[in-house]
This record gives structure tokens, sequence and C-alpha cells, in this order.
């Protein structure tokens, strides 16, 4: 990969993350009016809808091209939205932020231990460090530099609810390029997110239908919603995708631990305020990040057209 392209792949996991951040803020007015699977359901039927539009404008699915990979697409639906959404909303419910943050913040490394079982992945000590030092910039940011905060820390059946989305992540990440590296990353989104929206459907469809959907608020429902879908599931993970299968899981996950300092950052536009702990926080994470990228060492995928 030449460092034009290179650059380009960066670019576009940390635009993905950024969006995953923005989400955060976005569900807050989204959830006040349906429950949290409802909402991850019409979050992903907007995104759904928006994808089908974009292959439709390309020329449409290649249904032969969809068969060979299904088991593939079947993995990545299945672990990536439905699995990761199910347990992610479902452990919210019974653990606090900071454990989930946490939690997720294990991401790059469960990653890491995967993609060296299912694509042979050879990892080095300075992928290692990065990793460890990109997870000790998440705990000083969600933490805000409080030891107190840190050692009253308890933990719950949601921790465990939050243990299962961390792994269903990690499998979706490995699996897109395991599986399905061969197909352009649109199809890969829009196929992967259509059937993930079915999969979400089902255990949501009581809230789903029962909701006073005319009474929702231009701005403090559809608006958040409609950004939520087209920006941070659609355009997300479609150059989420296309980033992963160049560079790789194992290099793309680390910057999942950019999330919780983006989600600081657009607090700031909300009226939030951001400690000196947590800017130290997101630049040990950025740190990380760089010593594991300049300490790995892989062939990289080719890009699918």
């Amino acid at each position: 990969m030449n460092p034009s392209s290179s650059v380009r792949s960066y670019a576009l996991v940390t635009l993905a993350v950024a969006s995953w951040a923005l989400n955060f803020h976005l569900a807050v007015p989204v959830l006040k009016f349906v429950p949290p699977l409802a909402g991850a359901a019409l979050r992903y039927a907007v995104g759904g809808a928006a994808l089908l539009g974009l292959v439709v404008a390309s020329g449409g699915f290649s249904w032969a091209r969809v068969r060979a990979h299904w088991v593939g697409i079947l993995v990545v639906a299945g672990s990536g939205v439905f699995l990761f959404n199910y347990a992610f909303f479902e452990g919210l419910q019974y653990t606090s932020p900071v454990n989930a943050t946490l939690i997720i913040g294990l991401n790059p490394v469960t990653t890491m231990l995967l993609a060296t079982q299912m694509l042979g992945t050879r990892l080095t000590r300075r992928q290692w460090l990065g990793a460890a030092l990109s997870l000790a910039g998440v705990l000083v940011v969600i933490s805000k530099g409080s030891w107190d905060t840190l050692s009253s820390l308890s933990f719950s059946r949601g921790d465990l609810w939050f243990l299962l989305a961390n792994l269903a992540f990690a499998l979706n990440h490995v699996s897109v390029r395991r599986f399905l590296a061969a197909l352009p990353a649109l199809e890969t989104t829009a196929v992967t997110s259509l059937l993930g929206l079915l999969l979400l459907a089902v255990p949501a469809a009581p809230a789903l239908l029962a909701a006073p959907y005319a009474t929702f608020p231009l701005v403090g429902f559809w608006l958040p919603l409609l950004v939520m879908g087209v920006l941070g599931t659609c355009l997300s993970y479609i150059s989420w995708n296309r980033g992963l299968v160049q560079i790789g899981p194992d290099k793309a996950a680390l910057f999942m631990n950019l999330v919780p300092v983006f989600s600081v950052l657009i607090a700031l536009t909300y009226g939030g305020t951001v400690t000196g702990p947590q800017l130290a926080g997101g630049a040990v994470v950025l740190v990380g990040i760089l010593v594991a990228q300049l300490g790995a060492k892989r062939k990289v995928a080719p890009q699918a057209a």
C-alpha cells in the first residue's frame, strides 16, 4: 500500500470512530421516546435505506457475489449488528457507562487476539505496547484522572453483556477481513446492515409497533435519528469497512479507543468541559495508536473495487 493510500485508509477509520462517538450524544434525545433496542433498529432502518439508495445508484447488488459470500455476510451481520447491539443495550440496563466504556476499551486487544487465530496475523511487541498505552489512555479519559472513580468500580451481570458485546464486535472486525475482503465496501456494508436490521427488528418489534411516531418532534427525535442513520451508520461503516480491509483489523481496532476521546471533544459543543487529565489521556491514546502502527509488520489485502 503506497503512502497516500495508507493515509486515506487511516483517515477513513478515524472518520468512522468520530461518527460513532457522535452517536452517543445523538442517541440521548432519541432514547427519550423509544426503548434502546428499538432505537438501534430505527437507526439501522434509516442507515439501511441510505445504503440501499447508494447501492441502487451504483448499479445494484451483484447477487452472485453476495451468494458466494453468504456465510461471511451472516457472520458479520449476526455479530457486528445484531449481537453487538443486543448485548450493548442489555448491558446498559445493569452497568454504569464507565464500566461499559472500560470493557469496550478492551476491543483492540480482543481483536488482535482473534486476528492471530483467524488470520494468522503476527503481532509485534510494539503493537502490544501500543494497545496497553491506548487502553491506559482510555482509563484516564473516562475516569477524568480520578483514582477514586476507578477504585470504586463494581461489576455486575451487565458487564458480562458488555464482554459479549466486545467479543461480538471483535469477531465482526476480523470477519470482514477474513470473509468479505473481496466485496466492495458499499456492498458489504449494505447487505450486512440490512440483514442485521431484520435480526434486530424481531426482539424490537413490540416497541416498534407501539411507538406513537406522529407525536415525535422533528428536532428532538427525527433529526438526530437521521444523522445517526446516514452519518453514524451508512457513511461510517462504509468508511470503516474500506479502511479495515486495507490496513487490517489488528491496526484498525486500536482506533476504537478514540471513541471516548472524540466523545469528550464533541461534548464541548453541548456546553461540556474537558479536564487536564482527559486531555492527557487522549494524548496517551494517540501515542499508543502511533506506537502500534509503527510496530506493525504485515501484508495488506487488496482493496475491492
